[in-house]
């Protein structure tokens, strides 16, 4: 039998007759036992109010409304505005109509124009808001182009395509036209149509010439355009940089390496991220000169450079993974990584292990959670005798008598719970382990099975499965205390519910 319960000087056979006796209304014997499962005291858990709903009725005159929604759809304003005006207190009058306007005091004084938050004004129209704008006008564009217009600092009249948007980029050379006497020229053209020199049009345009003035026909007043040392500047700031060495000029690093038979990528990191100077990034010799194929290169970057077959990505990732440099060049191919060994054979990867022994990855992955690798690819599951399928197809089956038990197994490093069904009894079926029977009852087969079952849902968070090999130890459980109390009253709150049930305790 269940331990009692003692609640308030009195004494009950089990949790589910001292709820019924003490609990508030509305608060359920399932409803208890998940709130104590949750860590909740046996007072709060029986005497907590169960949270209740409340809804109201809203009435305007003789229509009532069943609530807030039907009420906002009555009114055509959105329920977002409907529960704001019932948040501001607003009457149910107040939120189907509206509020009045507020009254001037002054006598004879005009009503103040109200103006939409979001107003905006386009070509001189007034429009409650951007939406309302765009459906007025229908540009040729979405409401989000717009949006994305305006974000770009467009104009309103720009951004609906009243007015044309002036292009504020920079022409280059290739797109820029002269209009001269109404003709367009490109440079190229004006240069050879008036005789100008091509680079002599292009500096004057660069430095904001007007078109006549660039192709000669208009004066150009002294001091009127961009001084010619600061476009210097800025041509210096943008010119390319030059390595000298030994009074060698080099245009690039690229340059630079080959005449050294350097790799690139070392004269540069040496340069661009060491700090070196050019003399030193390609005097200074690499510290592993290195032989490949019978040639011999001044460092693997450079063999890598002549002869690799890798991306430089791939070939420093290997590297660092300490793979040969023929390997990390591509001139060989990768070695199989021996991580597994079972029976003498070597596996790369688990998933190779899982598909050489008939196994999932996930399946094999599971069991290592709990076994050796071993123990898991000679482990053979049990998927036990009874389910709601074999129920299904064998009525007799389910109809025949059986055991349902509730035990504590010990075993060397522990003590698990363990809840099961049985044709057999208790002692015969767990005879070869160490267990104590908590409670024991008889019955059919399949109503044993729905509270076998039951149990085993509402307790998932505590099922532990045990190292030891034996059928059935997939319903095992490692309880507290309270845990074990809290299960068995389940059980047995469960048990009278289901007809046939005989309790053997």
């Amino acid at each position: 039998m269940p331990a009692p319960w003692s609640y308030k000087g009195q004494t009950y056979t089990s949790l589910k007759k001292l709820v019924a006796a003490q609990a508030s209304p509305g608060v359920t014997y399932a409803g208890v036992v998940a709130r104590m499962r949750d860590g909740w005291a046996l007072e709060k858990a029986i005497h907590e109010p169960v949270g209740k709903k409340t809804s109201r009725q809203y009435k305007v005159g003789n229509q009532t409304f069943k609530d807030l929604k039907a009420l906002a759809k009555a009114a055509d304003i959105s329920y977002n505005a409907a529960v704001k005006r019932a948040h501001r207190g607003w009457s149910d009058a107040e939120i189907l109509h509206g509020k009045a306007p507020r009254q001037s005091t002054h006598a004879g004084a005009a009503a103040p124009v109200k103006v939409a938050r979001n107003a905006v004004k386009v070509n001189g129209i007034g429009y409650d808001s951007l939406s309302k704008a765009h459906a007025a006008l229908k540009p040729g564009c979405s409401y989000r182009t717009l949006l994305a217009r305006l974000k770009q600092h467009w104009s309103l009249e720009e951004a609906f395509e009243l007015i044309k948007k002036v292009d504020g980029r920079t022409a280059k050379a290739s797109t820029r036209r002269l209009v001269i006497d109404g003709n367009p020229y490109t440079p190229a053209e004006a240069a050879r149509h008036f005789r100008v020199p091509y680079n002599t049009l292009l500096d004057r345009l660069r430095r904001e010439a007007s078109d006549l003035q660039a192709i000669g026909q208009e004066k150009i007043p002294s001091g009127s355009l961009i001084r010619q040392k600061d476009l210097r500047r800025v041509r210096e700031s943008l010119a390319k940089k030059h390595y000298l060495v030994d009074g060698e000029r080099f245009d690039s690093v690229a340059a630079l390496a080959r005449k050294y038979n350097l790799a690139t990528a070392l004269v540069y990191n040496r340069i661009h991220i060491n700090k070196w100077t050019a003399k030193k990034a390609v005097t200074e010799p690499p510290t592993n000169p290195v032989v490949v194929n019978g040639a011999h290169y001044r460092s693997a970057t450079c063999a890598w450079e002549k002869i690799g077959k890798t991306t430089l990505a791939t070939y420093q990732g290997r590297i660092a993974n300490g793979h040969s440099l023929m390997v990390s060049l591509g001139l060989e191919p990768l070695p199989s990584l021996d991580r597994y060994e079972v029976a003498g054979v070597k596996y790369s990867t688990l998933a190779e292990v899982a598909a050489a022994h008939s196994l999932t990855l996930p399946a094999l992955n599971s069991r290592l959670l709990s076994m050796s690798l071993e123990d898991a690819l000679t482990y053979t599951p049990t998927t036990g005798r009874y389910s709601a399928g074999v129920f299904k197809k064998n009525s007799a089956l389910a109809a025949s008598p059986g055991t349902l038990y509730f035990v504590k197994i010990r075993f060397d490093g522990g003590t698990l719970h363990k809840i099961g069904i049985t044709q057999k009894t208790t002692a015969r079926r767990l005879g070869a382990f160490d267990h104590q029977s908590l409670f024991e009852c008889e019955g059919k087969l399949i109503d044993l099975y729905e509270i076998e079952q039951a149990t085993v849902k509402v307790f998932a968070q505590c099922l532990f499965r045990a190292e030891e090999e034996f059928e059935g130890r997939t319903e095992t459980f490692l309880l507290t205390d309270e845990e074990e109390r809290l299960m068995l009253d389940f059980i047995t709150g469960a048990q009278p519910t289901t007809t046939g049930l005989t309790d053997l305790a």
